[in-house]
Order: C-alpha cells, then sequence, then structure tokens
C-alpha cells in the first residue's frame, strides 16, 4: 500500500468512526428529548399550555377573602395560590404593556376576550392596561391554571381552590 492509500484509509477510517459517535449522539438527545417531552406532557393543559408552576411552591392564602396579585414585566406576582372557594382575587396590571388572565383551555389561546364577552362565572377577562384591574370570585373548587393570551408561552399560574 502507497502513502497516498494510506492517508485515504485513514480519512475513511476517521470518517466512519466520527458517523458512528454521531449517530449514537443523535440517538441520545432524541432520547432524552423524549423522556423530557413526556415527563412535561402532564404540566400541559387540553390547550397544550405548559404550566409548570403548578405543584410548586405553592401559597396558602386560604385566610384571605381577597387576594391581590400583580402584572409586572411579563409575570404574575403570585403564580401558584391556594384559596377557599368564594374568595375574590383581583389581577392589577403595574407593566406598560396590556395583559389579560384567562383560564387554560378557554377561548383562543393568544385572544383575549373584549370587554363586551365577559362573564362573571368564566375565568377570561379583557385585556387591562397600566393600572387597571380585573377580578374574579372563585365559586367552584379545582384547579384553574391559567395564562395572559397574548403571552400565552411565558405567563402561566394557578390557582387551587378549596372548600
Amino acid at each position: 500500500m502507497d502513502k497516498k492509500s494510506g492517508i485515504i484509509a485513514i480519512v475513511a477510517l476517521v470518517i466512519i468512526v466520527g458517523g458512528v459517535f454521531g449517530v449514537m449522539a443523535i440517538n441520545k438527545n432524541a432520547d432524552t428529548n423524549s423522556e423530557s417531552s413526556s415527563s412535561n406532557s402532564s404540566n400541559k393543559d387540553a390547550a397544550g399550555i405548559e404550566n409548570s408552576g403548578v405543584n410548586e411552591n405553592q401559597v396558602d392564602m386560604t385566610d384571605k377573602k381577597e387576594v391581590a396579585i400583580n402584572i409586572v414585566d411579563f409575570d404574575f406576582s403570585e403564580k401558584n395560590i391556594k384559596i377557599k372557594k368564594g374568595t375574590t382575587v383581583t389581577w392589577t396590571n403595574k407593566g406598560d404593556v396590556p395583559h389579560n388572565v384567562q383560564k387554560d383551555g378557554v377561548g383562543e389561546r393568544f385572544s383575549a376576550p373584549e370587554e363586551s364577552a365577559v362573564k362573571d362565572d368564566v375565568l377570561a377577562g379583557q385585556l387591562i392596561k397600566t393600572g387597571e384591574t380585573y377580578s374574579f370570585t372563585f365559586g367552584e373548587t379545582g384547579e384553574f391554571p391559567y395564562h395572559c393570551a397574548p403571552h400565552a408561552d411565558s405567563m402561566q399560574a394557578n390557582i387551587t381552590v378549596v372548600e
């Protein structure tokens, strides 16, 4: 075997070995992503919205009849609270961008209802501007994952309502 053939053989071997390791790395990443997706899928609601805050660091506010939550810089000041049935929660927009509060699975994912479409018994408020508020009284027990419709991918929270 001459020098040129030897170099070609070494290059071919390097390419083959690199390809094998590359395929193994891709398969490992696919398995990791698949496991990650299946473990996270339990945190998604019917609309496919991620609610990672549910069951994490829940703040017990069952001793209050009225609860205030601020909306500041694309974030809810309280992301996961527990309240009693009959409690009124008021969200105040303290940021510069309009936001709303909307239960996951209600209405359009990225569209807040018009003010005329807001109902007292459905957690889905209109867009509120700086300084404005939206209030909702929870008349049923259960889990209420919610989001800001225009920012549904990044603004999520949860309210657990108990007797």
